[in-house]
């Protein structure tokens, strides 16, 4: 047997081969490589099945969520509909019985003055007025006052001037294009109505374009041809808080550790996602096979189409896609073919997953690296000490819109009660010559007893 000396010069293989002989060495490292070695197919199974552990996990957050948050929601669609007012469907009609001054009417709401709606309107006008008074563009880019360059030295303020003039020129034109003052007028109506606006950006633009390329055809001549591209640039979206669903162990969005966003899609739309870049197409088209997720619509998803009821078919047919922003760990990050290449604390990277019917669609790092914070921004018109989301004026003015119905309702049903004319009629002298008895204009009776006047 070799010395320890002689072994510690030997490789691992020569050592073993020393120590119990060739032959023995051979046929134990040949075991030793077999069960090391994994079968390629296994392994792609195995990963596929971790990939779909991630997939079922956001989904089942995302149900929880929607759960845990139905008071909140219940305050939204009371919101909504004291906004809305005459319009929606919540309000209890009244019977009336039969009167002599026309039809018998049922499930006649009774008039009243809309206080809440006017003072919301007037509130969000005066919002729009403060932040685009002067155009869509309310922000300026201007050098601080002892500007300096990447590598830390001085740079003229005339230079510096210069450079922000540019910056600012690109970002207005990138903020145009994908609408920024539409999108965030929606989110200053949400933050009045139902105490909650929200913004969602920087994120890569999900806009497909056509343009042309020129191509020779069989017959030598050039033909114009067009081609599907997606648009890479940053851009800001309105969401509607119904389908944003932040980490609700958090009441402020800054704390929020991840975020979850739904996105109600038809089979074009998903179609449509194979354009963009970082969408895998096998996996799409693997959930399009599984079908929609709500055959029926009209679920607690989309409890807020029922406020006004005036379109059975919304939301219906509809494939629910989650949208994830998150930190995830290294090996998670593995498991989705994603290498991060930049230090993280506790080794927690953040990553944004897209889900459909239990299928990652999407999986790609956060788009600012070591931003570390989802891509959300919460504005609230009354804070709510429990939530993230706040409470909004129709909530907060309840109270004034349930004193002026009642004294509505007390006016009018005094008026109607000492302002009409009062009639008798003795049924027994006189009768109808259509048999009803309401009183109109050119109505003909006949007397049943020959001697009245």
């Amino acid at each position: 047997m070799a010395d320890e000396t002689t072994l510690s010069k030997l490789s691992v293989e020569e050592a073993v081969a020393a120590l119990i002989g060739d032959d023995e060495a051979t046929e134990a490292f040949a075991e030793v490589e077999e069960e090391t070695t994994l079968d390629p197919k296994a392994e792609e199974a195995k990963q596929r099945e971790r990939v779909n552990a991630v997939a079922f996990e956001i989904t089942t957050e995302f149900r929880a969520r929607k759960s845990r948050r139905t008071n909140k929601e219940n305050q939204w669609f009371n919101a909504e509909a004291g906004y809305l007012g005459a319009v929606t469907t919540t309000t209890e009609g009244q019977t009336q019985g039969e009167t002599p001054f026309g039809k018998p009417v049922s499930n006649r709401r009774s008039p009243t003055h809309n206080a809440i709606q006017t003072k919301v309107d007037t509130i969000i006008s005066v919002h729009w007025s403060m932040q685009f008074a002067a155009g869509e563009k309310n922000w300026d880019f201007l050098p601080p006052e002892s500007p300096k360059d990447m590598q830390g030295n001085p740079l003229p303020l005339a230079t510096a001037a210069q450079l922000a003039d540019k910056f600012e020129a690109i970002v207005a034109d990138q903020l145009e294009r994908c609408r920024y003052g539409i999108q965030a007028r929606k989110a200053m109506r949400d933050r009045a109505v139902l105490g909650t606006g929200v913004l969602k950006g920087p994120i890569n633009s999900d806009e497909l374009y056509t343009h042309y390329t020129f191509e020779q055809s069989t017959s030598g001549q050039m033909v114009a041809m067009p081609k599907v591209s997606s648009v890479q640039e940053p851009i800001v979206r309105w969401v509607t808080p119904w389908f944003f669903f932040p980490d609700d162990t958090a009441v402020a969005v800054r704390n929020s550790k991840d975020s979850i966003e739904l996105h109600p899609m038809n089979h074009a739309k998903m179609e449509s996602l194979k354009k963009l870049p970082g969408f895998i197409e096998s996996a799409i088209d693997e959930a399009i096979k599984l079908g929609t997720t709500k055959e029926t619509g009209g679920d607690d998803n989309y409890r807020f189409t029922s406020i006004t009821d005036t379109n059975s078919e919304a939301y219906k047919n509809l494939f629910e896609v989650l949208e994830y922003h998150g930190p995830l760990s290294l090996s998670m990050m593995k498991d989705l073919s994603l290498s991060p290449n930049y230090d993280s604390p506790g080794d927690l990277y953040y990553a944004e997953i897209w889900v459909c019917n239990n299928v990652v669609i999407k999986a790609v790092e956060e788009l600012i690296e070591g931003c570390f914070r989802i891509p959300y921004y919460v504005s609230v018109w009354k804070e709510d000490p429990g939530s993230i989301f706040g409470i909004g004026l129709p909530t907060l003015l309840s109270d004034q819109q349930r004193v002026i119905e009642v004294a509505y309702k007390m006016l009018l049903d005094n008026s109607s009660l000492s302002s009409g004319p009062q009639v008798v009629i003795d049924r027994t002298k006189v009768v109808p010559a259509n048999n009803r008895w309401e009183l109109h204009p050119d109505k003909v009776w006949y007397v049943t007893e020959p001697d009245i006047d």
